[in-house]
């Protein structure tokens, strides 16, 4: 009867070497899945640009609420850009094309409009400044009307003067054709 326990020494030995073998399998396998799966992604083509087309796009808050608006405005189709507030009803309205403008509203009636003629030299400005509050109109011909605030230039000793906020001065090409105070 050959030594039992040289025979179990000997299986000891194999099945270690076995499970050597299984072990470096494992890991050979796991690391081509790795590099197999890693050239499938960096092989995939990038993402390609979309055009997505409609006649308005809707932005909704969470109640489902109309918040904004992006769309072709009238008949003519101008393209415009709308806000609302919580209750749907419009209070900006930013327009371009052949007559731009700005209209806000506070829900009881524009409170500030801003806008170009037909020409696209007249304007309607209002601002805020360190110097104070101001309304500039001016049309084609340059001439300017500044209700408010202003900073302008006197033409007989150059100095720079300020109005107050109370004050309206007239302006033709060149020069003051009125003012007051």
């Amino acid at each position: 009867m050959p030594d039992t326990d040289a025979e179990i020494a000997t299986i000891l030995q194999c099945l270690e070497k076995l499970e050597k073998q299984n072990r470096r399998m494992k890991q050979t396998g796991f690391a081509s899945i790795l590099i197999v799966t890693s050239l499938l992604v960096m092989g995939q083509k990038a993402a390609v640009n979309r055009t997505v087309e409609a006649n308005e796009f809707v932005l909704l808050d969470s109640s489902g609420t109309r918040r904004a608006a992006l769309g072709a405005y009238g008949k003519g189709g101008d393209p415009s850009l709308s806000l609302f507030d919580g209750k749907g009803a419009e209070i900006l309205l930013l327009l371009d094309q052949r007559d731009p403008r700005i209209i806000m509203n506070n829900g009881r009636g524009s409170i500030l409009a801003l806008g170009y003629g037909h020409g696209l030299t007249e304007a309607i400005a209002s601002a805020m400044t360190g110097d104070g509050p101001y309304i500039t109109m001016v049309d084609r011909d340059h001439f300017q009307t500044v209700i408010g605030s202003a900073a302008f230039e006197a033409t007989h000793t150059g100095e720079t003067r300020k109005t107050s906020a109370a004050s309206v001065i007239l302006f033709g090409k060149d020069k003051i054709l009125w003012k007051t105070p």
